[in-house]
Formats: structure tokens, C-alpha cells, sequence
């Protein structure tokens, strides 16, 4: 299982990844860049890729790209960009889950006034 990370360094850029160890690859980057801070976790929602989810959240902050996964931006937008790519996923999945149970229920809805109008006598 791979996390989503989102990590200051010491030049103060993000840093956001996929990784199984969010701590060492933290240790990794202070150990290029002098200092890390670990300022965000997040696992992909079911479904999702966390490579789809940084795709999204790069997306978000393309204004704000150095090279691909680091980026000139503030901390908290950072953490905005990951949170909200995956909160937008899970609305779309409910989304199609909520219009496929609507559409189960309208067919049941009238197979059943089918049902009834096909007993009802037909008035001659």
C-alpha cells in the first residue's frame, strides 16, 4: 500500500509522492536538501491509484511546478491539492453509485405500475 506524501524541505519547496515508507523517503529529501518536514499523509480512495491522485493534485498546482513532484507553493495548498483531489473522486463515485440505485429504483417503480395496469379489466 503506497501513501500520498507531501513534504517541505530546506529550500522550501513541496515535495508530493507515492511512497510505502513516508518517513525514510522524508529522510531521503533532508538528506539532499539539508531539512524535511512531513506536512501531509494521505492514502488514495478504493479504486484510485495514488499515482492517479498525484496526477490530480499536480494538475491543481501547475502554476506552481519546478519539475515533476516538486513545487514552489505554500504548504497548506499543497495539502488543499491532495485532500481535494481525492474528495473529488469519492463525490464522483457516489455520484454514479447514487444514479445507478435511482435508476434501479424508477425501473422497479414502474414495473410494478406496469404489473398493476396490466390486471386492472379493461372497461369494454
Amino acid at each position: 500500500m503506497k501513501f500520498v506524501t507531501t513534504i517541505l524541505d530546506g529550500s522550501g519547496q513541496i515535495h508530493i509522492s507515492a511512497t510505502r515508507a513516508p518517513d525514510l523517503h522524508r529522510w531521503e529529501i533532508s538528506a539532499r536538501t539539508g531539512r524535511a518536514m512531513l506536512i501531509g499523509v494521505a492514502l488514495a480512495p478504493p479504486g484510485l491509484c495514488p499515482e492517479a491522485l498525484i496526477e490530480q493534485a499536480d494538475r491543481r498546482l501547475s502554476s506552481a511546478r519546478v519539475a515533476p513532484g516538486i513545487y514552489a507553493a505554500v504548504p497548506s495548498a499543497a495539502v488543499r491539492a491532495v485532500t481535494v483531489a481525492a474528495l473529488v473522486f469519492r463525490f464522483r463515485a457516489l455520484l454514479v453509485s447514487f444514479t445507478a440505485w435511482t435508476r434501479k429504483s424508477w425501473r422497479r417503480v414502474t414495473g410494478r405500475l406496469m404489473f398493476v395496469a396490466r390486471l386492472k379489466p379493461r372497461a369494454v
